[in-house]
């Protein structure tokens, strides 16, 4: 008797019949649901890193925004001479400046978008000026965790290491 019962309460398990405390599919409750991505921007595992991010680290940076990614082109900032990093050109509508610029939108060269990110994600971007003509002429992102998946804890946290 104990194997029937256990048998009819699998079947319900399983049954495709939904109820109304169930999540619909595409809710935010599905597990079907990709999860956004976190953390740092790329792969870092064959970059050597000058510094280690920190929060804190950032308020150092010539720039550091959180912004959405509107545009993606060529980079600018490769020269003849000067080494190729074969960077992407990326334009930002800007959330928020923590360090270094001002104005509604800003472009910087990045890696590139199979590092995992697309046109309206949204970012937490820091790094340097290239070749020290200013972040606006020759901006480049830095890897190395200073530029990250956006979330709120982050972004507070920026906020309160540049204040």
């Amino acid at each position: 008797m104990g194997a029937a019962v256990l048998g009819v309460l699998m079947l319900a398990a399983c049954s495709s019949e939904s109820s109304d405390d169930a999540p619909e599919a595409g809710s935010p409750a599905s597990p079907s649901m990709p999860e956004s991505p976190s953390g740092a921007v790329g792969d870092d595992s064959a970059v050597s890193c000058v510094e280690e991010y920190s929060p804190a680290a950032v308020n150092g940076r010539g720039f550091a925004f959180d912004g959405t990614v509107v545009e993606v082109g060529p980079g600018t900032t490769d020269r003849p001479g000067k080494g190729r990093l074969n960077y992407a050109g990326v334009t930002f509508a800007v959330e928020t400046w923590f360090v270094g610029g001002s104005g509604p939108t800003v472009s910087v060269d990045m890696a590139a978008p199979e590092s995992g990110w697309e046109t309206g994600t949204r970012l937490l971007v820091s790094g340097e000026s290239r070749y020290g003509e200013g972040v606006m002429e020759d901006g480049i992102a830095w890897m190395c965790g200073f530029t990250r998946y956006h979330d709120e804890d982050t972004a507070a946290a920026w906020a309160a290491a540049t204040d």
